[in-house]
């Protein structure tokens, strides 16, 4: 069996790769420019682009099921690709917002664009496995530069409460569903095993590192000024709102995980062990 895996260079494909290769599994790459890949010299690397409809299908021979990274664009005509080359199922990596469970989802940046995708799948007429997730612990390593120069982090809403879940645990429920074809066709709904504020993901940070990290309040207008540079004024509006959201009532576990590996997540503890050198 054939894994073939978009996305491959990113955070999360990067860990399914790893998996992969880890399991003596045959891995198919598609990247942009697959010479500077990085990746492991067992991976099959193959040109191409989620967005581009010039696709050459040789590339899928021998594939059933792709890995889809949710990119920014039209994808059907990617798909329709894929499928006319004999793919019948894709997981694709979408967005708990999707499945909208409060009202600021349905108006979320994340909610209109990861939808686009699971519907696009749809309609091209291929099984769709989603793995709807809640927050990456990875976008925390946008605390790293005032970590690293102040030993502070400065927050908007210290005390929002969220299940970071850690990359490996996505790709693990990837790797897992490759081969178990009962599990497809559904929506597995993915956090960390925990809720914490932001002040103790913080705090647990700092533990990480072995050093004492400040947690400063600023005002939302103050944060807006400061990520409005290279932020959409889009995405900062959906995470002020989820982020004051979830002031008050943090965010639900989600057994997503579970369902799919049997397991339970890996702790933020872990994940910030993982990640302490670059906090460094």
């Amino acid at each position: 069996m054939k894994y073939f895996i978009t996305g491959a260079t990113g955070s999360i494909g990067r860990q399914i790769v790893k998996q992969l290769v880890g399991q003596k599994a045959e891995v198919v790459a598609m990247c942009r420019v697959p010479e500077k890949s990085n990746l492991p010299k067992e991976v099959r690397t193959v040109k191409g682009d989620l967005t581009d409809g010039n696709i050459d299908k040789n590339i899928f021979n021998g594939v059933e099921t792709i890995f889809l990274f949710p990119a920014e664009g039209d994808m059907r005509p990617f798909l329709r690709s894929a499928k006319e080359a004999g793919v019948w199922h894709v997981i694709a990596l979408s967005s708990l917002a999707v499945s909208a469970h409060f009202e600021r989802d349905l108006e979320s940046a994340s909610y209109k664009h990861h939808k686009a995708i699971e519907d696009s799948v749809r309609e091209v007429g291929l099984i769709l496995t989603a793995i709807r997730s809640g927050s990456f612990a990875n976008n925390l390593l946008a605390w790293s530069p005032t970590i690293k120069m102040t030993k502070s982090v400065f927050l908007p809403f210290p005390n929002s409460a969220q299940a970071p879940i850690h990359e490996a645990d996505i790709a693990e429920s990837v790797v897992t569903l490759f081969t178990n074809h009962e599990k497809w066709g559904k929506v597995y709904e993915l956090t960390g095993p925990k809720a914490l504020t932001q002040r103790e993901q913080v705090e647990k940070i700092g533990l990480a590192l072995g050093v004492s990290l400040n947690c400063h309040q600023i005002t939302p207008e103050q944060f807006t000024s400061s990520v409005s540079q290279f932020m959409p004024a889009e995405i900062i509006k959906m995470l002020l709102s989820y982020w004051e959201d979830t002031t008050k009532q943090p965010d639900p576990i989600r057994t997503g995980f579970i369902e799919i590996t049997g397991k339970i997540g890996r702790s933020f503890e872990e994940w910030a062990n993982d990640h302490v050198y670059q906090f460094r």
